[in-house]
């Protein structure tokens, strides 16, 4: 009887950690688009959502979370993607293809204005999120006219990511996510336009890169996926 009362209370514990919002782990797939910000676009430096209706850049990617309470999580993300651009003042273009993996910690800025609003009642939220992560890249400049290779680049290096996301709950456990995010990189080689070493800064063999305070480029990602909530077993 004691084994049989013991058994009853185990699974009505297990019931309950399992619903406990700080238990749950959640994955995520998505894909997107890039927009590339650096020396050959300075003219778009400028966080612009437009500037992803001229682009058709890809981006692919998939994160692991884990919710710490209804108010914070924190996911790692792995996605990768690559662009293209060009200068024809300086007849210049630039391919780079890349991959970064982003710890990343959430605030859900809904639930921390509105913590009298049922978790089971609430349909739209809205988080912002800031992470650290590596970038590696493969880049390549070359000649618009000639097509001759001018310079390869490859590293890894720091990335800071920051932005915010959308979720609309489709069911309890199933969430629609739309997220806009900023990513530095600290390189000022990721679109193999400006050397590391100050005596070729500026510089790709003789042609001057303009927008020399772009040195650490980046790149912007609009992402759209879904988001699955998993009980912790």
């Amino acid at each position: 009887m004691k084994i049989f009362l013991l058994n009853i209370a185990f699974f009505l514990s297990l019931n309950t950690f399992c619903q406990n919002p700080t238990n749950k782990y959640f994955v995520s797939s998505y894909i997107g688009s890039i927009q590339y910000y650096g020396d050959l676009n300075e003219l778009k430096s400028n966080i612009d959502i437009r500037n992803f209706l001229q682009t058709k850049d890809p981006l692919f990617g998939m994160c692991v979370g884990k919710k710490f309470n209804n108010y914070f999580d924190t996911q790692l993300t792995i996605e990768a993607g690559g662009f293209k651009e060009s200068k024809a003042a300086l007849n210049l273009s630039t391919t780079t293809s890349f991959y970064q993996i982003t710890q990343r910690i959430e605030a859900d800025i809904f639930n921390l204005t509105h913590p009298y609003i049922p978790i089971a009642r609430q349909k739209i939220n809205t988080l912002v999120y800031v992470g650290l992560g590596i970038n590696g890249f493969r880049s390549n400049a070359n000649d618009i006219d000639n097509n001759l290779s001018l310079r390869h680049a490859q590293s890894t290096k720091l990335a800071l990511s920051y932005g915010i996301s959308f979720r609309y709950k489709i069911t309890n456990t199933t969430s629609l996510n739309c997220d806009f995010g900023h990513n530095k990189i600290y390189s000022d080689i990721f679109d193999a336009t400006i050397g590391e070493d100050k005596v070729e800064f500026g510089k790709i063999k003789d042609k001057k890169i303009s927008s020399y305070k772009t040195a650490l480029d980046m790149w912007a990602g609009l992402r759209v996926g879904l988001i699955f909530e998993l009980n912790k077993l």
